[in-house]
Formats: C-alpha cells, structure tokens, sequence
C-alpha cells in the first residue's frame, strides 16, 4: 500500500467531487462513508474554484446537526481517505447538486441505515418540520439524481459508499488517494486476506490484465466475501450475451441461496457493461420468468427489473394484476416503496390511471403514502415527459386542483414541489 500524507498546500477538492473514507466504526471501516465537496463562498455558489469545506450526513447527532458543512481537513485521515472522484456531470450542475443537498439542512435529518431516502418538508396535517431520512450514500446518490439530473441506473438495495464511490470515473489527482500495489506471491496470503474491500477493489483492477482463468482460480481460495467480490468483478469484464446466458443458467440451476445470489450478483453487474437490444431482451424475458416464483433475497429487484424492463404503457391489464398482486406480497403495509413501485407499475400499464388511482386509494389518508405515490410520478413527469396519456393527465389535473381546493398536501413542501413537475409537464 502507498502511504497516504497529511493533505499538502496543492490540494485542491472542488465543489461537488465525491469523497469517501473509512466508516468510523470498529469492524464495519470496509463499509465506507462518504460526502461531497461543498462551496467555500459561505455557502453561496461560486463556480468551480477550489474549496476546503465538504458537505455530509453524520451518524449519532440530532436531527438540526445531522446534514453537516464542516471543513474537508475533519473528514480527511491519511490512514483511512479512500480518495476525491469526479467526472459524471459537468461542473455547470454542481449548483443544482449541492443546492439540493444544502436544501436538506432547513429541516434537519435522520440518519437511517435501511438504504432508502426522504427529502425533508412539512407535515402538512400538523404544520410540524417534517425531517429527511438518508444514509450517507443515499444522501449523495439523491443529491446528483435530483439535483444533477443523473441517473445512476441502480436499485437502492444495490447501493453501498463503495459502489456509489466506484461509479465516478476519475480521481482528483491533486488529493491524496489509496493506491493498493502489494507484492504478492501467493494470492491466499495474509495480504490479501488483511485488505479492507476498498483495497481489495483497486487489487482486483490491477491484476486482471492476468486473465479470467487466472482470476476464476484465485477466487476459489480466497474467503467467501472476497471470492464473492471477485466473481462480481469477473463478470464486468468482457461481456457478451453469451455470458449472460451462462450466468442466468447458473441461476437456474443453484443449489442453495448462496449459488442464487451470486449468479444475480452477476447478473445486475454484467447489465450495466452490456446494452443492447439483443441483451435487454435476454433480460426482459429473465425477469419476467423469475418475479413470480422467486422468493429468496433478490425477489424486490426481480420486480423492480420486470417491471423497468417493460416499455411505456405495454403492460396489460392481465399481467399488471399479477404485478400488482406481487407488490402487495412482498411489501409490508408500511413500506413505502410499496407505492413507488406502484406508480412506476402505473406508468408502464395501458392503464396509466386506473393503476395510479388504485395507488392512491390504497394509500388512503395517509400523507406519507400518498407523497411516495405522487413524487415517484414526479420523477416519471421530469424524465418521461411524453409518457403519460391523456387519461392520466385528466385523473392528474383532477388531483391537484383537489389538493390546491382542500390546502393541505399542497402545504407540504415535497408535495408542492412535486405537483409543481407534474403540472409543468401535463399542463395543469
């Protein structure tokens, strides 16, 4: 391992740039912690110069404090700074980014470890700050999704600090960075075994110039959460619809849940690194054979895949009720992605409306519920914007002249927000 130094005069973080380190916890540091780099300007936006202060979700503190501007040299730890990574959007969008995420401080936060994510807003019924609920990933992730228009292209179960951290390309070479190039002579040694798996993620890169036999072989001796990592990492490189096919056979025929969800580890890996017609239909007809019958850890992005991998407005009224039906088995009552799932299954039904109002009467008076509903159409309405029918625009322009007659939801700062994308699109 390189040794890192103490941060020099020519350091230079910039507004936006993702960083990351070790979790301060005692035997959880693999899992990460990560922030973004924030405007030195006292927090007003001033382009892309250079900036010593960062922006982060902090476990442990109360809600007012939880959403912290602090100075980059508390974050930073020469023996557990993973590294600055930039290069997904331009830096024109770091306002809408980090304003955001600033954004989320009026109300406070929650710190959650369940990887979801809630803006912050009013509670309509009692007129209280209503806070947000993020982990420090989903923080981050929901910041460049809302604010910087971009799409990560993963399940929110599928999210940790260290994948969100290796989805930005490039690293801030002017701040110090862990760079992993052990002398390694036997594979199954302590030194492999010894790294934290953000090192063993720069190892895995280095040494797969050697080839896939020779990393399939090393991946049977290593221990079962590395092996794992490998195999994933295995199955990025070179992709092929023949690769997909062997791994869906793989699934097929598991023999325990281990086997299962390695082959869909490998799976969701390889989808990303291959898209074409020829591969997404392979996948098409894989969820839609499997969302039903599988009930092992991966039943949720099963569905969450069936249900993105059908075109808008192609689901008919027959299979939207077996969708509909799985929502409702595998998702507590009071899950709230119950409902998300739900306005996405709208979206993609002939039955735009009918889908969305049973949504909504499902959710009943429940603010929560109905807010989840509404904002995940939203998004639908600020990436989709030729989606909805005519139909649906009617049942929604219904629905917000209700809301704006009754006064309540629309006093919710989310759910005004939300009606505002809605009606800029549908004309309402």
């Amino acid at each position: 391992m390189i040794a890192m130094t103490a941060l020099s005069a020519n350091a230079s973080l910039h507004p936006g740039q993702i960083i990351a380190r070790d979790l301060d916890l005692p035997g959880a540091e693999f899992l990460g912690h990560v922030g973004l780099g924030y405007w030195n300007n006292n927090g007003k936006p001033d382009g892309n110069l250079p900036t010593d202060n960062i922006i982060h979700i902090h476990y442990g503190q109360p809600e007012k404090k939880t959403i912290q501007i602090n100075k980059f040299i508390t974050f930073y730890n020469p023996g557990s700074f993973w590294g600055a990574k930039w290069g997904i959007i331009e830096s024109n969008y770091m306002q809408g980014v980090l304003g955001y995420a600033k954004d989320q401080m009026r109300f406070g936060a929650k710190y959650i470890f369940a990887p979801s994510s809630t803006r912050s807003g009013y509670n309509d019924k009692h007129g209280k700050a209503q806070p947000a609920r993020f982990r420090c990933d989903t923080f981050v992730q929901w910041a460049y999704e809302q604010g910087g228009n971009y799409n990560f292209r993963l399940p929110l179960s599928a999210i940790t600090p260290e994948i969100l951290f290796s989805k930005f390309p490039r690293f801030n070479t002017s701040v110090p960075h862990r760079s992993i190039a052990p002398e390694i002579h036997e594979e199954t040694d302590k030194a492999v075994e010894n790294m934290n798996m953000f090192e063993f993620g720069n190892y895995m890169d280095q040494i797969k110039s050697k080839g896939e036999d020779y990393l399939k072989s090393l991946a049977k001796k290593l221990p079962q959460e590395k092996s794992f990592e490998l195999e994933r990492f295995i199955a990025s490189l070179n992709p092929s619809i023949e690769k997909i096919k062997s791994y869906i056979a793989e699934y097929d025929n598991a023999k325990s849940d281990y086997e299962k969800k390695l082959a869909f580890a490998k799976l969701i890996m390889i989808e990303g690194e291959l898209d074409t017609d020829e591969s997404y239909e392979v996948y098409k007809d894989f969820y839609a054979k499997n969302y039903l019958k599988d009930n092992s850890v991966n039943k949720y992005d099963l569905l969450f895949g069936h249900i993105n991998s059908s075109q808008i407005s192609s689901i008919d009224d027959n299979e939207e009720q077996k969708i509909f039906a799985r929502i409702l088995e595998i998702y507590p009552d009071n899950d709230v992605a119950r409902y998300s799932s739900i306005a996405e299954l709208a979206f993609k039904s002939k039955d735009q409306r009918g889908v969305l109002n049973k949504a909504l009467e499902l959710a009943g008076d429940n603010e929560e519920y109905t807010l989840e509903t509404i904002e995940q159409t939203a998004f639908f309405a600020r990436h989709f914007k030729k989606g909805f029918s005519p139909e649906l625009k009617v049942f929604l322009r219904d629905f917000i002249q209700m809301e704006k007659e009754k006064q309540s939801l629309t006093e919710n700062f989310r759910m005004s927000e939300s009606l505002n994308e809605i009606s800029s699109v549908i004309g309402a």
